[in-house]
């Protein structure tokens, strides 16, 4: 008996890479509670992923376009933002610790309450950003940082 139909859809979806940009493709942008640790998905065209409450430790999203993804609540420790598009992304109270942002376009993104303790924010782009000073004293930053207020290098 083919029970495929009574399992739900992000159940059945594969959780490798391919499995996930697959889904993306026919439609798919909910992936919320998923256990999607170390995929490789750099350089993938995700824009509008819902990633929230998921599991996305170690998870490589290099130079991918992932603008206005939601990501409130996602694990996202060690994970490899690295030139990615992140412009209007939502990460209330994701864990970003140890994650690697630098130079990654986070203009506009939401990341009040987000741990980004040794979060690596060299030469992002911060600008009109919704995050508080501690949180930016948490991570590592440097002179190319652009700052919430468009500021290269300066505080808050």
């Amino acid at each position: 008996i083919d029970r495929s139909r009574d399992v739900p859809p992000r159940e059945r979806l594969k959780p490798d890479a391919q499995g996930v940009l697959g889904a993306y493709r026919r439609g798919q942008r909910v992936f919320t509670e998923m256990d999607i640790s170390s995929l490789d998905l750099s350089k993938a065209q995700l824009p509008g992923i819902v990633l929230s409450n998921a599991n996305c430790a170690n998870i490589n999203f290099r130079s991918a376009n992932l603008a206005e993804g939601k990501f409130d609540r996602a694990n996202l420790s060690n994970a490899k933002f690295k030139q990615a598009i992140v412009s209007k992304g939502y990460f209330y109270g994701a864990n970003l610790q140890n994650a690697d942002l630098s130079r990654a376009d986070l203009s506009g993104a939401d990341l009040l309450e987000a741990n980004l303790n040794d979060a690596n924010l060299c030469g992002a782009n911060l600008k009109g950003a919704k995050v508080a000073e501690a949180q930016i004293n948490q991570a590592k930053t440097n002179i190319m940082t652009i700052f919430p207020n468009g500021k290269r290098g300066g505080l808050l």
